[in-house]
C-alpha cells in the first residue's frame, strides 16, 4: 500500500523559475555508485565540486561565493542534466522535494515544505489536507494506519485541523497531546481538559509558571533566533540571505525591544492570523512527513517541539521583514523564510533535536517556553 498527500501527483518542478532553487541550501550526499558515476563522467568538475570521503561516498560542495551547487549554471539550470539527462542525477537531486519511507508493507510518499512550489499548493488549499492510499490494484481509498506511531500522527493531524480554535491554541493542544503520549491518551482527553473555560485562562492554569508579555516573548525569540542562526555554518545563499539580513537587524530591534516595536508586534500577530489556514497546512504536511518513522516513542515529543520551534522562528523572522518592509507582510518573503527554515530543520533534524535538548535550560527551552513562543 502507498500513502501520500492527495495533491502529491499534481506536483511539477518549476526549475529555473524557482525563487528558492533546491540547488541552494541543501547538503547533498552521494553514495558510492553515484560518486563513481559523477567522477567517471565529469572527472574535472567532480574533483572541483565533490568532497570525496574515505568510504567512497561524497558530498556536493557549496559554492564559496553564493552557497549554491557547483554544478549549477548561471542560468539556474543543472549542467549535469543538460549534458547527461535527468536520470544521470543522484537520487536526492532527482526526486526532491519528494521523499518516501517504507515500513513493513506500507510505503509513504511525501512532498517537503522546503520547496516553494509545494508551498503554493498549501497556500491555495483551503480545505483540510487529506491523504490517499493506493493498493496494488491502484484502487484509491482513504485509510487510517493501525500502527501505534501512525495513530499518534493521526491524533496530531486531527488536532491541527480541528475547527474553532486559533492556530496558537492548536500548537498548545499538540504540546499537551505529546506530553501525555507515554500514557497513551487520546485527543478526546486533551480536548476534555479544555471544557468550556476561556482558552487563555486554561493555558495559564496548566502552565502557572508562565507570565507572558510581548517584551519577554520577543527577547526569548531573539535569543533562540541568534543561537540557531549562529549554529548554521553554511555559506549564505539566495535561500538563506533573507535570514541573515534579518539577523543583522535583530540586535537593534529585538534584543531590548522598545514600545514602538512592541506595538508593531501586537499588530503583526493580528495580521498574521489571516494566514492561519496556510500555516495549519504547513504543519499538517510537516507532521505527516516527520512523526511516523520515529520508532522510539519517547523521541516523538521532539517532533512537536521541533515544529513549534520552526514555526516560532518563521514568525519572528517574518516580523523582522515586516518591520523592514514598512509594515507589510510579503508572500514572497514568507515563502523564502519557510523554505530556508524547512531546509535547515528537515535536513538537519538530529542536529535540531540535539539543540533543543542541549539548550533546554540555559536558553530557556523549557516546556513552558515552547508555549510562550506561540502566544
Amino acid at each position: 500500500m502507498v500513502l501520500k498527500q492527495s495533491f502529491y501527483d499534481d506536483f511539477v518542478c518549476i526549475a529555473d523559475r524557482c525563487p528558492s532553487s533546491c540547488c541552494f541550501g541543501l547538503d547533498i550526499e552521494l553514495d558510492k555508485e553515484e560518486t563513481n558515476r559523477y567522477f567517471n563522467a565529469e572527472s574535472e568538475l567532480s574533483k572541483k565540486f565533490l568532497a570525496r570521503r574515505d568510504d567512497g561516498t561524497s558530498v556536493i560542495k557549496h559554492g564559496e561565493s553564493d552557497g549554491g551547487c557547483g554544478f549549477l549554471t548561471k542560468e539556474g539550470l543543472c549542467s549535469l542534466v543538460l549534458k547527461h539527462g535527468e536520470m544521470f542525477l543522484d537520487h536526492t537531486c532527482h526526486v526532491f522535494p519528494r521523499f518516501d519511507y517504507t515500513y513493513n508493507d506500507i510505503k509513504e510518499k511525501y512532498l517537503s515544505n522546503a520547496c516553494p512550489a509545494v508551498l503554493d499548493f498549501l497556500f491555495d488549499h483551503k480545505a483540510p489536507i487529506t491523504f490517499v492510499a493506493t493498493d496494488e490494484e491502484d484502487e484509491e481509498y482513504v485509510t487510517r494506519i493501525s500502527d501505534e506511531n501512525a495513530a499518534y500522527r493521526d491524533g496530531l493531524i486531527d488536532l491541527m485541523q480541528i475547527s474553532g480554535f486559533p492556530l496558537w491554541f492548536k500548537f498548545f493542544l499538540l504540546k499537551r497531546y505529546s506530553d501525555k503520549l507515554e500514557n497513551k491518551v487520546g485527543i478526546d482527553v486533551v480536548l476534555g481538559e479544555m471544557n468550556d473555560s476561556s482558552l487563555n485562562v486554561k493555558i495559564f492554569d496548566l502552565f502557572p509558571e508562565m507570565n507572558v508579555d510581548g517584551k519577554k516573548q520577543l527577547k526569548l525569540l531573539y535569543t533562540i533566533l541568534k543561537s540557531v542562526i549562529n549554529e548554521e555554518k553554511r555559506v549564505p545563499n539566495k535561500t538563506t540571505d533573507l535570514l541573515y539580513k534579518c539577523m543583522r537587524n535583530a540586535d537593534n530591534l529585538l534584543a531590548d525591544p522598545d514600545e514602538s516595536v512592541l506595538k508593531h508586534w501586537d499588530v503583526f500577530k493580528k495580521e498574521m492570523a489571516k494566514y492561519d489556514s496556510f500555516f495549519e497546512n504547513i504543519c499538517v504536511n510537516h507532521l505527516f512527513m516527520h512523526s511516523w518513522y520515529i520508532h522510539i516513542m519517547s523521541e516523538q515529543n521532539y517532533t512537536v517541539k521541533n515544529l513549534i520551534l520552526e514555526c516560532a522562528l518563521i514568525r519572528v523572522t517574518l516580523f523582522l521583514t515586516y518591520l523592514l518592509n514598512d509594515n507589510e507582510i510579503s508572500k514572497d518573503d514568507m515563502f523564502k523564510i519557510i523554505v530556508a527554515y524547512s531546509r535547515m530543520f528537515e535536513h538537519g533534524r538530529e542536529k535540531t533535536v540535539g539543540f533543543i535538548k542541549e539548550n533546554s535550560d540555559h536558553i530557556c527551552l523549557s516546556d513552558a517556553a515552547f508555549i510562550e513562543m506561540i502566544l
